[in-house]
């Protein structure tokens, strides 16, 4: 069947076919600009931006060091979500966003040679017929984003917006023209539509009718996408997890991409199953006045709408502003949240909060009692049923406390704000110390308000377990009842808050299905890679290997 030659062909493209990444290369491209204090940009006119608070930062009673902030933020600044509802009334708000809607396969049109030479240069139709012609019809369900070669400004107000000053006729950057969002809803379905400009409408616009034209079709927006110069045409995954505010017209966003390297293959690959069912489970609370839970004594969530009604020039609009404390709700606490020195929120790699998930289960012994432990033997339980811990995994405890979470009271154990009084499960320092020195775990997570239990809260010995180790938790983590016991992968997106000692987390699972393994096709194209893989293993299989080397 084959020659000598035929043969060392066909062995020369299967080794050509295997990417080799850059060693060190993170398979995550992050696309989201730092949420900091006089740097990230707003519109002109918004009177108080990003702002972070120090609340404490020193040594505490009960031996162990204290980082924490507050802040304060505009929905629409730094790198965010636009929700169908900012100009379309009726329409999604950010709670009500579909996960589906924003994460999918990527394509990018690049317009930048036209805004090299026109600050007011805008995405045409003509750009979309063009991208066309070189790379096919666009295909369906995919988030389309513009490049502008704006990033290269951020973040200064000058270059990126046309003016330092609040005055709003001043704007000069590039967008996308009406006619071209009106060519893409009327004759291509896409999920979403991400820019790398504060603007899906260009900075003179007035009206922003391409705003209007896609919120009413509940197409979201993505504005001051960063890094968008990495990555290619179309080929990539973009992930955008936005803080999960209810009632919101947009918010913070992390946003990143896989696939983004010919290189660098998808880690983590997800399944699309065959039924309506979505692939995602969300694990994040929604953050609600009244409702989102803090630690007794921290700024609660708020909300304040700035504007919600039909403006003077007849279109719908509206903005709000949202604060608390970093730690509340669903959340991350960085290592420096109670380690000195050690990383803050925009100092944790994706790579550490981003990988295959297991779930520790003790709600038969919370359910017993309200202050219940992980302890060595629970890990040493778990390993005799799944075998032995695997390394770089995401470690969940389940304790079913998220069936609590609409009552404060039940949730942390008391009805008072006396810290000293707090109630729920947690994790023994002697298991923490067991993880730490026995396996290696990206990062850790639990269903209540804190990896150490409530009595367990005068020391804090778990969280500075982990921390010296710079191994981030997730506390207050949503639906943990549905995640399996192994098999799911975990996506872990903290809003990118410089600076931070925790911050607002979207937390996301896939695998998580029982039927996950009976998927009808992997997202996205297969990779040469997998295609050459087939093709050999098609041909080898038919015929036997003394036939191949019969041939030498």
């Amino acid at each position: 069947m084959f020659g000598k030659s035929g043969l060392f062909v066909l062995l020369v493209l299967w080794t050509v076919a295997i990417p080799v990444a850059t060693v060190g290369e993170s398979p995550f491209l992050d696309m989201s600009y730092y949420f900091k204090e006089g740097e990230t940009i707003y519109w002109p006119n918004v009177e108080e931006p990003y702002k972070s608070d120090n609340v404490a930062s020193s040594n505490q009673s009960g031996g162990y060091y204290l980082e924490m902030n507050n802040f304060c933020t505009p929905e629409h600044g730094g790198t965010h979500l636009d929700s169908p509802a900012h100009f379309s009334e009726g329409s999604w708000r950010t709670h009500e966003v579909e996960l589906e809607s924003l994460i999918g396969d990527a394509i990018k049109v690049d317009i930048k040679s036209k805004a090299d030479n026109d600050v007011n240069a805008e995405l045409d139709v003509t750009d979309l017929q063009a991208w066309e012609i070189q790379n096919g019809a666009i295909p369906d369900d995919v988030i389309l984003l513009v490049y502008t070669g704006w990033g290269s400004r951020y973040p200064d107000r000058l270059r990126y917006l046309g003016t330092d000053t609040t005055n709003t006729t001043l704007l000069r950057f590039p967008g996308i023209h009406p006619d071209a969002a009106r060519w893409l809803v009327n004759n291509r379905k896409i999920k979403a539509v991400g820019i790398d400009t504060a603007s899906l409408d260009y900075g003179m616009s007035t009206l922003f009718e391409t705003h209007q034209i896609l919120f009413e079709k509940n197409i979201p927006g993505l504005e001051n996408v960063a890094n968008l110069d990495k990555l290619p045409t179309k080929g990539a995954k973009l992930f955008a997890l936005p803080m999960k505010t209810f009632g919101g017209s947009g918010g913070p966003t992390r946003i990143f991409a896989t696939r983004w390297r010919s290189d660098i293959p998808d880690p983590y690959p997800v399944a699309t199953p065959c039924d309506d069912l979505s692939p995602y489970l969300d694990l994040s609370y929604t953050f609600k006045v009244n409702e989102t839970i803090y630690w007794p004594g921290a700024l609660p969530f708020s909300f304040k709408i700035d504007y919600r009604g039909s403006t003077d020039a007849g279109f719908h609009y509206e903005a709000n502003t949202i604060c608390g404390s970093e730690h509340g709700g669903t959340h991350m606490d960085a290592p420096r949240h109670m380690y000195m020195d050690h990383q803050q929120v925009h100092e944790v790699s994706l790579d550490d909060v981003i990988g295959p998930a297991i779930r520790i289960d003790i709600k038969g012994k919370a359910d017993m009692n309200a202050d219940a432990l992980v302890e060595v033997s629970d890990l040493e339980s778990w390993e005799t049923e799944y075998g032995r811990i695997p390394d770089d995994v995401i470690l969940f405890v389940y304790s079913g406390w998220g069936s609590r979470w609409l009552n404060r009271d039940e949730f942390i154990g008391t009805s008072t704000n006396d810290p000293t009084d707090l109630h729920f499960p947690g994790i023994h320092p002697d298991a923490a110390q067991w993880l730490v020195d026995n396996r290696k775990i990206k990062a850790i997570g639990i269903d209540t308000p804190s990896v150490d239990n409530g009595p367990g809260s005068d020391t804090f010995r778990s969280h500075v377990i982990f921390f010296s180790r710079n191994i981030s938790a997730f506390e207050n983590v949503a639906n943990l009842d549905q995640l399996p016991a192994t098999g799911a992968t975990v996506f872990a997106a903290p809003m990118k808050f410089y600076g931070g000692s925790g911050a607002p987390a979207r937390i996301i699972a896939s695998g998580w299905r029982p039927d996950s393994g009976q998927n009808c096709d992997v997202a996205g194209t297969p990779s040469l890679v997998s295609s050459v893989s087939i093709l050999v293993m098609t041909i080898i299989t038919s015929i036997t290997f003394s036939q191949i080397f019969s041939r030498f």
